[in-house]
């Protein structure tokens, strides 16, 4: 398991736990220098080597040299020194092991121990963060060390007495069980944050599939507005010279028809083009939802071409996704220039159909119909719609006889 980011930030938090000692050493100093003084050196001892130690925690050559181990040497010396402080604290400031402070000898013998001895959790805490249960141990096992070293010099000193030795029992008690519970929860945290990294990967990699798959789906969705707009135009355009040539030779006059008619085939071609850049452009269903989207569509398609469309839905407003409201304003609006192309029909009803079951949208005119079992692989128009409705799982149905109109239904179950 990787614990590079739980051994940063114990560095950090120790950083700052040194950054407080120092100034309490140097306010000692301060203090010392107005006061009665007598015990400077004692303050110095205290603060050389953080000093030291400060220098050791920031500068990136100790860091860089020292790598995974950086923080459990700071923690190491941090002990001792804590150690040292502990042990010496009843030869410097004296009395029953109560340090500086004499209202603490007021309290219960679980408490009465020098305030460094306590301050010896830290670094073994931090040990417990940043190296998990095998730092919790060594670092609780170091501290306990010292406390007990503390305990001996205090004891050949004459400054302890036997009930005092409570609060070395509590202290060894809390070296065993904090580092440890902080272990535990750092462990937990880094699980955390790796399953969610993980997660994040994950979700990168379907961003990137998803948008390949988009871009795979526009690449044949141009297609399939290119064929069905540009190679139509083109292929009639290139028959229609083939007879220009022909006639040349022998009618010239019927030559200069073909030549007006290729005129207009052009043209055509050219707005048929125009449209599909735009429709591929412009996301509709985006701006105004399937059903605004496909009440437009139907109003522009009886503006552009004069039939007579009617519109109708039934049910609230569908829940779909935006992919899967795309496809099915796609799916219709193929239908519709189908219907423009080839279907001569006066009358095209357009439904939108939704229940708590299933979504279908409807397109059906009155023109002249086909056999369907006859339309060729070719025809991408069909194609189009048939690999449209499967891609979001929907089921697409052909129903068409000549002379009695056709009816494209795509329903996609809930």
């Amino acid at each position: 398991m990787d614990t590079t980011g739980s051994q940063r930030e114990a560095l950090r938090i120790y950083r700052l736990v040194l950054a407080a000692e120092i100034m309490v050493g140097v306010l000692g100093l301060l203090f010392q220098a107005v006061g009665d003084g007598g015990r400077e050196r004692w303050y110095w001892l205290f603060l050389a080597p953080r000093l030291v130690l400060a220098l050791v925690a920031t500068l990136p050559w100790f860091s860089l040299r020292l790598g995974r181990y950086h923080l459990a040497v700071l923690l190491a010396v941090q002990i001792v020194l804590g150690g040292v402080d502990t042990a010496l604290a009843p030869v410097v400031f004296g009395g029953p092991w109560q340090g500086p402070h004499s209202g603490i000898a007021r309290l219960e013998p679980c408490l009465q121990v020098p305030p460094q001895a306590y301050l010896l959790l830290v670094p073994a805490t931090l040990a417990g963060w940043g190296y998990g249960r095998l730092g919790a141990l060594v670092g609780g096992l170091l501290a306990t060390l010292f406390v007990l070293l503390g305990v001996y010099v205090a004891v050949d000193a004459g400054v302890a007495v036997p009930q005092y030795l409570l609060s070395v029992a509590v202290l060894v008690l809390m070296f065993s069980v904090l580092p440890t519970i902080v272990s535990v929860l750092a462990e937990s945290e880094r699980r955390q944050r790796e399953a969610l990294q993980s997660a994040y990967q994950r979700l990168r990699r379907h961003a990137a599939t998803v948008e390949q798959l988009a871009i795979s789906r526009e690449r044949n969705r141009l297609a399939r507005a290119l064929h069905d707009t540009l190679a139509h135009s083109l292929a009639a355009i290139a028959v229609q010279l083939e007879a220009v040539r022909a006639q040349l030779a022998h009618d010239p006059g019927a030559a200069e028809a073909t030549v007006l008619e290729l005129g207009g085939l052009a043209r055509a071609g050219l707005a048929e083009a125009r449209h599909a850049i735009q429709a591929l452009r412009v996301d509709p269903v985006a701006s105004m939802g399937l059903e605004g989207a496909l009440r437009d569509m139907a109003t522009d398609f009886e503006a552009r071409t004069g039939l007579r469309v009617a519109f109708r839905t039934v049910g609230g407003q569908p829940d779909l996704t935006a992919e899967e409201a795309r496809m099915l304003y796609r799916i219709s609006e193929e239908a519709l220039l189908n219907v423009e192309r080839h279907a001569r029909a006066g009358h095209v009803q357009i439904e939108l159909e939704q229940s708590s079951e299933r979504v279908s949208v409807s397109v059906r005119d009155d023109g002249v119909g086909f056999l369907p079992e006859q339309v060729g692989p070719d025809h991408f128009g069909i194609v189009g719609m048939h690999e449209r409705a499967s891609l979001m799982g929907a089921e697409l149905t052909l129903r068409s006889q000549p002379g009695a109109g056709t009816q494209v239904t795509c329903v996609l179950m809930r």
